[in-house]
């Protein structure tokens, strides 16, 4: 428009030649070394005192900023903030936005050039320290070498490393903390919980043991066993362990039992429908091996009304039946004749039938079995004045804290002196 040199413009501004070269490439430079150029060309133009001013500069705006003087030659105001407050530089953007481009683009273009260097990063040697060694994920690799996780997938495979299955990943997972779910806590708020992988002695089940015995005994009143064997959404089939109780000092004696970490959730008093559940704790486990091992022993999934007496060894039976009190039997005082009663209850016939009978052969009087009606009808049968002292010394001698209710044992251990029963020699 002025025919300007950068040599003529720098001499008539008083800019350097290099900041004025700045400018023009975009780079660092000065806000008021613009301002003097902005100046020293509208100096120059009013200077002239163009008659057809539309005409001679070749369809230049008019719209001015508030300084009075004009914006741009083609566009009258910043094409991305729409303002003229800023002296225009090039591209139709003012100098605040341009510098953003050019920091934007300075931004990819460094992007960019590590990424092409992570392949420098990423040699076989790296990829076995850090993802079977050091047992990284694939996306950590990633964060660490600035490229995208398919880029670490396909050097992967270029080098002929195996990927970890979906289910390995996953424990690995669980492990860093990686995994959470939402849950409400007891005072209604959601809180975030970090899901960890539950470790657990996986051969617990597989032999007999009186730790072993009661633990079973326990989830054969109180477990829930759930196959999920045909979710779509699993990996592989699997099975899972939930055991529910009201007193929490069962499910930690028996978390401490199975060497066990997994946590222990509270669930309130609720009602759904015409059925009300009561204020419980529990706990559960996924675990494939401990699923299969319960499955031996008798247990299945909805067991509770068709579920039988167990073979168990004749050593470990007293320790099976008081796991099974601590679930479903109870012991009380009876407070029309003051002595200890003991009673237990279960939905299925052959079960409790199966529990009157082992009972029989340690010497503990048959008894009657009774019959609740109702939808799904429940048995029971109760232990009196003489035999409750039996039944005490039977399930609990020599018995360490550690594998019963205490206090379970402590209603059954007055049982000898309120009622009257002498100890047998």
């Amino acid at each position: 428009m002025l025919g300007w040199s950068q040599e003529i413009l720098a001499s008539k501004s008083g800019v350097s030649i290099s900041e004025i070269k700045r400018i023009e490439k975009g780079a660092a430079y000065r806000e008021a070394s613009v301002s003097t150029i902005l100046d020293t060309i509208m100096g120059a133009l009013n200077s002239r005192q163009l008659v057809d001013f539309g005409r001679d500069l070749d369809g230049l705006h008019e719209d001015v900023n508030k300084t009075g003087k004009i914006w741009s030659k083609i566009h009258s105001q910043c094409v991305r903030c729409g303002e003229t407050v800023q002296p225009h530089i090039a591209r139709g953007l003012c100098v605040r936005c341009y510098d953003k481009n050019i920091a934007a683009e300075n931004t990819k273009h460094r992007v960019a050039k590590t990424y092409g260097e992570s392949s420098n990063f990423l040699t076989e040697i790296y990829l076995k320290e850090h993802y079977v060694n050091q047992q990284k994920s694939l996306n950590d690799i990633a964060r660490e070498c600035n490229c995208t996780r398919q880029y670490v997938h396909k050097k992967m495979k270029e080098f002929n490393i195996p990927l970890r299955d979906k289910s390995t990943s996953r424990i690995l997972a669980l492990d860093k903390d990686k995994i959470s779910f939402n849950r409400t806590g007891e005072d209604g708020f959601l809180y975030k919980k970090i899901l960890k992988h539950t470790r657990i002695n996986v051969d617990f089940f597989s032999s007999w043991s009186d730790e072993m015995a009661y633990v079973l005994g326990v989830i054969y009143t109180d477990g829930n066993l759930q196959n999920r064997s045909h979710n779509p959404r699993t990996v592989k089939p699997y099975g899972r362990l939930k055991l529910a109780q009201k007193e929490r000092e069962l499910l930690d004696k028996i978390l401490i039992l199975m060497e066990c970490d997994a946590q222990i959730y509270f669930s309130k008093r609720r009602q759904v429908g015409d059925i009300v559940a009561g204020e419980v704790y529990y706990f559960d486990i996924a675990n494939q091996k401990i699923f299969s091992d319960l499955l031996n022993y008798g247990l299945s999934p909805q067991k509770s009304l068709v579920i039988g007496f167990p073979d168990v060894p004749k050593e470990y039976i007293r320790h099976f039946i008081r796991g099974c009190w601590d679930g479903d039997g109870s012991v009380y005082l009876d407070k029309r004749d003051n002595r200890i009663k003991a009673s237990f209850v279960s939905g299925s016939l052959k079960f409790i039938e199966g529990l009157v009978k082992a009972l029989k052969d340690e010497g503990i009087q048959e008894t009657r079995i009774n019959m609740r009606e109702g939808k799904n009808p429940s048995y029971y049968i109760r232990y009196g004045t003489t035999q409750v002292p039996k039944l005490f010394r039977f399930l609990y001698h020599d018995v360490p804290e550690s594998q019963y209710l205490k206090r379970k044992h402590d209603l059954f251990a007055m049982s000898e002196e309120i009622n009257g029963v002498p100890p047998s020699g």
